[in-house]
């Protein structure tokens, strides 16, 4: 940031007019000042240096006024104290114009004109540093996009390569699928049929059975009812049950008929 010149108001001089003025000033942290008041041709005897505004406060007695040779409508003033802060009052009947001002006016434009076009040079500069920068980068980042819009368009072209191919092996492993589903339903209903001839046949094979055992039971039965009424007469029967106890020879077998008539006859 530019650093501001501090130009002070002038006083127009008017016979038989007077201007009361109070400068505030700031100490230096070295608790001395020294600098020239701000307004010229002062009444010496009306000064006061005071650490508060309109003569209040302590009043400085630590001053020295004097006047530089060359310009003795002016007052330097060296002022030491340790108050952070001092107001300077006194009358002046108006400020001299002189080259000095003039040369300070014009220093200070003519430094302000040299900050200007620093500045201005600086800019330009520094605008075409950016340009060449902006121009370099929308050219990098032109290059960029055109390599990831091939990157982009690669990569595109593989997905649809992998997903055709994904689309190919789907569709094989469904029709393997729907091949294996027919097989297995196929075996399926063939076990089923063979299962059903199956029970049929030792349905019938076991109705075959049940018939024939019936009719061999009851062959059984025939031939045994007519053994006993053949063979075995009641007094046989009443003979063998006197028999006590059954020869253990014939336990746990069927006797014969020649061995139930030497029993008998026995």
């Amino acid at each position: 940031m530019m650093e501001l010149s501090v130009f002070h108001n002038k006083l127009n001089k008017v016979d038989g007019n007077a201007y009361v003025i109070e400068e505030e000033i700031h100490m230096p942290s070295s608790g001395i000042y020294d600098d020239e008041l701000q307004h010229d041709n002062i009444v010496d005897n009306t000064l006061s240096v005071y650490t508060g505004p309109t003569l209040t406060g302590e009043q400085i007695q630590s001053y020295a006024l004097s006047t530089p040779s060359m310009a003795p409508w002016k007052r330097t003033i060296r002022i030491q104290t340790d108050a952070p802060v001092v107001y300077i009052t006194y009358e002046t009947v108006g400020d001299t114009v002189e080259a000095d001002d003039i040369n300070r006016v014009q220093d200070a434009i003519v430094g302000t004109q040299n900050k200007v076009n620093a500045e201005e040079a600086r800019a330009t500069s520094a605008e075409a540093e950016l340009t060449r920068n902006l121009q370099e980068e929308a050219a990098r980042a032109a290059a960029e996009e055109r390599r990831l819009d091939g990157r982009i368009d690669a990569e595109t072209s593989r997905a649809q390569t992998a997903e055709n191919a994904l689309s190919l092996q789907l569709d094989a492993e469904t029709a393997r699928a729907e091949s294996a589903e027919k097989g297995n339903a196929d075996a399926i209903a063939a076990e089923a049929l063979r299962a059903a001839g199956a029970e049929k046949v030792l349905s019938d094979n076991l109705a075959a059975e049940v018939t024939r055992a019936t009719g061999a039971e009851k062959q059984v039965s025939e031939d045994l009812q007519a053994f006993i009424s053949d063979i075995i007469t009641e007094a046989e029967i009443d003979a063998l049950d006197s028999i006590e106890p059954e020869p253990p020879e014939n336990q746990y077998r069927p006797m014969t008929v020649e061995e139930i008539d030497k029993i008998i006859n026995e």
